[in-house]
């Protein structure tokens, strides 16, 4: 038995109905409290500000992965130590092949930006206070760039965010999202 499954889903938005879903100024704060904050150059700080991040582009492609974990799973891992595991070996996973597969479609549509959690280093240079290593590849997640994810999720997913203190929850989500221009 397989230990997730994932469902995608996307939906194309206007950039302006995006932009309503953001606040920075909160999500900088609560990003503070995170173990990234000044230890990745797609967080905090130093991020763009998100308004003219987004103001060349028209249309959102926001991408949505559930990742639902199988029965067998969430009995087994209840520890800090083994949900620790599933972040780095399945969700981490996952977002790392939404980030792949993004960076193709800026590819194959010229124009076109992503944003999406940047995993391409082990470790990010910005550790050790060096320059990224892939600045043509990494780009800014939605978090730090100040999304509010419970709004985003429940009005365009029907969706809420799950986490559960004593193992894992039914699902966790990432989100993502392919910014570009109406074809004229």
């Amino acid at each position: 038995m397989k230990d997730y499954r994932t469902e995608v889903i996307v939906n194309k938005i206007p950039v302006s109905k995006l932009t309503t879903y953001l606040d920075p100024v909160a999500s900088n704060e609560a990003c503070k409290m995170c173990t990234n904050y000044n230890n990745d150059w797609s967080c905090p700080p130093g991020q763009p500000d998100p308004y003219c991040y987004l103001k060349p582009y028209d249309e959102a492609y926001v991408i949505c992965v559930k990742i639902c974990y199988s029965d067998e799973i969430r009995k087994t891992m209840t520890t800090p130590e083994q949900m620790d595991w599933v972040r780095v070996n399945l969700f981490q996973k996952v977002q790392l092949h939404l980030q792949v597969a993004l960076l193709e479609l800026e590819r194959l549509y010229p124009g076109s930006l992503s944003i999406s959690t940047c995993l391409l280093c082990k470790r990010c240079a910005r550790v050790d206070d060096l320059p990224c290593r892939h600045p043509e590849s990494q780009r800014y997640s939605m978090t730090c760039l100040g999304f509010k994810f419970d709004t985003l999720l429940s009005d365009l997913f029907d969706m809420k965010l799950t986490w559960n203190d004593k193992g894992l929850p039914e699902y966790h989500v990432t989100v993502s999202c392919l910014l570009c221009n109406r074809e004229e």
